[in-house]
């Protein structure tokens, strides 16, 4: 993982100086590429930074548990616990932002709200997106709830 996370970093670098280069500039298509490219990157750049910061820490505590005084040690104990507590944190982060994007995740979605009647009109979008973003097969909003019946058909009900 941490080569892949620091072949993102120098992409991250080259991606920076190219956004820097005049020629890229009066390319209007590369310099747009190259620019969601770097926000797509910044994120996983940053945690990478942030986690060798956090192993550096542990290291320079790892020193104080060699300390003679018992109370140093403690303090440094508790620091080293928590600092390896975020690392493995970060680092499941990092590996869920190293995951391959979807192509798709950049287009529009349309959402078809099948003829209801005049009454539940006003809850019954709400409901289905809510059913429909949360990947769930049933939502509640209120008194309302929408449920996907064994033919992947969704029934939105009043309690």
């Amino acid at each position: 993982m941490l080569n892949k996370l620091e072949e993102v970093a120098d992409r991250f670098r080259e991606v920076e100086g190219l956004l820097s280069d005049p020629t890229v500039l009066n390319d209007q298509n590369r310099y747009r590429a190259l620019t969601i490219e770097h926000s797509e990157l910044i994120d996983v750049v940053k945690g990478y930074e942030r986690c060798c910061r956090i192993r550096e820490e542990i290291a320079g505590g790892q020193e104080l548990l060699k300390d003679p005084d018992a109370e140093v040690r403690e303090m440094a104990n508790a620091e080293v616990s928590e600092l390896e507590t975020e690392l493995t944190e970060l680092e499941e982060q990092l590996k869920l932002m190293l995951l391959p994007k979807d192509p798709n995740d950049q287009r529009n979605v349309v959402l078809e709200v099948p003829p209801v009647p005049v009454v539940m009109k006003r809850l019954c979008l709400p409901v289905t997106f809510f059913a429909c973003t949360a990947d769930m097969p049933t939502a509640k909003v209120g008194r309302w709830s929408c449920s996907v019946r064994p033919n992947r058909k969704r029934v939105v009900t009043r309690k």
